[in-house]
């Protein structure tokens, strides 16, 4: 029930793991149609090998920005602080100063929608826009994953 994607992408920072290349080729799979990441022009995925082929980790990614600063980072996701694993972490979003202007259209979704997944104060909500105003870098990212969704999938201890 799922559709199979090939994807390959430019690594423009590596995060996490040994992987050696500049190009990374994996195989995805996504129970909606195309892959979510798939529409965001910067993406920070997670592929992982299981028996010598890369696989990505079934929608685990982040949209990422540049931030004024050169480095890389996401929007305040409220999925990935409320993951069971991860309601005692020591990370914090912060206030991130972001090269271009990061929102999100919330046209057509409900009151209850846009305050859960768009907070105050970490978004602002500028007619149909969520606009990102906190947030994390790539690194901080990552530890949520893995300390997150990737822990209860037994990826990390």
């Amino acid at each position: 029930m799922d559709g199979r994607f090939i994807a390959k992408y430019k690594i423009l920072q590596k995060v996490y793991g040994t992987f050696q290349a500049n190009t990374i080729e994996f195989l995805a799979f996504d129970h909606y149609g195309t892959p979510g990441f798939s529409k965001y022009k910067y993406v920070m995925l997670f592929v992982s090998n299981y028996n010598g082929k890369l696989y990505h980790e079934k929608y685990q990614y982040f949209d990422i920005y540049k931030a004024k600063n050169g480095r890389w980072a996401s929007s305040y996701k409220v999925g990935d602080y409320e993951h069971d694993h991860n309601t005692n972490t020591s990370i914090k979003p912060q206030l991130i100063d972001f090269v271009k202007q990061v929102s999100y259209n919330i046209k057509g979704r409900s009151n209850e929608d846009i305050e859960y997944l768009f907070p105050s104060p970490y978004f602002k909500i500028v007619g149909q826009k969520a606009i990102a105003v906190w947030g994390n870098y790539v690194e901080e990212l990552f530890e949520l994953k893995k300390g997150g969704i990737l822990k209860a999938r037994g990826i990390f201890d």
